[in-house]
């Protein structure tokens, strides 16, 4: 999960004004490297996706034109991560990827 930091905060309080909501974050799920993964391999792991991350993170609350640089210092200093290797999944339906024909 992806939390939003301070700088992040208030970022987001100047372009969203009176619709900023502080428990704004996501969830990402993220591809394992194999079944033997360890802990300490996830910096590794989110430094391959901290980009895609970032950009979901501000897509859809402002032009890019206003947003920071993405860099992974950024990244850090923006959000915190919290994880865990497992995901419930209560639906009854399979999950879809929205690339599913």
């Amino acid at each position: 999960m992806l939390i939003p930091k301070e700088p992040c905060s208030k970022w987001l309080k100047t372009h969203l004004g009176e619709f900023y909501k502080p428990d704004i974050c996501k969830v990402f799920l993220l591809d394992f490297i194999d079944d033997d993964f360890k802990i300490d391999q996830l910096p590794d792991l989110i430094k391959k996706y901290y980009e895609r991350m970032f950009v979901e993170m501000l897509d859809s609350y402002a032009s890019k034109k206003y947003w920071p640089e993405i860099t992974y210092e950024t990244f850090e200093d923006w959000f915190e991560i919290k994880h865990d290797a497992f995901v419930n999944d209560l639906g009854e339906n399979a999950i879809k990827s929205l690339n599913d024909e």
